[in-house]
């Protein structure tokens, strides 16, 4: 079964690899010297459970990408 996908040309396939991924983003300071703001959170990837803690925003794209071609070996992952 195919569906179109709204507002794209490309079909939905059920049976195609598909990942899910939950994230999680808050805001600390990084201490009353520097009083610096960082974003830190983690992410999870659904079907197998395994989450990865972050510090930096840009992360959960190189863990998305990572986790989708099945190269997440190198990460320090939790739920192996």
């Amino acid at each position: 079964m195919s569906d179109t996908v709204p507002g794209s040309e490309h079909d939905f396939d059920e049976n195609r690899n598909m990942h899910s991924f939950i994230v999680r983003v808050w805001l600390e300071m990084s201490g009353a010297e520097t009083n610096q703001e960082i974003w830190r959170g983690h992410i999870v990837h659904l079907p197998d459970g395994k989450r990865y803690y972050f510090s930096d925003l840009n992360e959960i794209l190189v863990f998305i990408e990572l986790q989708v071609k099945g190269h997440v070996d190198h990460l320090p992952i939790e739920g192996d």
